[in-house]
């Protein structure tokens, strides 16, 4: 999502949401229309291959959480913050079959992530 106007003194939407131009809601409208244009993408690229896949992403965003020790409230996916938000990622892992039921949502995605060497 662009930011609408150089007035705002913000150069991303991160920082656009942290200075108050853009509230939380019109991001969260966002990451929603962008979900449903990637997961049809996804949708795509999983029925042309056999076996199982797996969908996820790299890294979450911080939507103003307060962050310690400072206590103050970040956005976005900031360097060398470590939170458990900018952690949690989907893992949508589909098996042999198309069948829509028959596909889930892994609760234990920390044991997946480690598997792939990345924590």
């Amino acid at each position: 999502m662009e930011v609408e106007s150089a007035k705002t003194g913000a150069s991303d939407i991160w920082d656009a949401l942290g200075k108050g131009p853009v509230d939380r809601e019109t991001v969260w409208r966002a990451y929603a229309e962008n979900l449903k244009l990637v997961m049809e993408s996804a949708e795509e690229l999983i029925g042309a291959e056999e076996g199982k896949t797996v969908v996820t992403s790299d890294h979450g965003n911080l939507l103003g959480e307060r962050v310690s020790p400072l206590r103050v409230r970040l956005y976005g996916h900031p360097p060398y913050i470590h939170h458990p938000d900018l952690r949690k990622v989907p893992w949508a892992v589909t098996g042999e079959s198309d069948d829509p039921d028959e596909r889930r949502i892994d609760a234990d995605v920390e044991d997946q992530l480690r598997s792939l060497g990345y924590t």
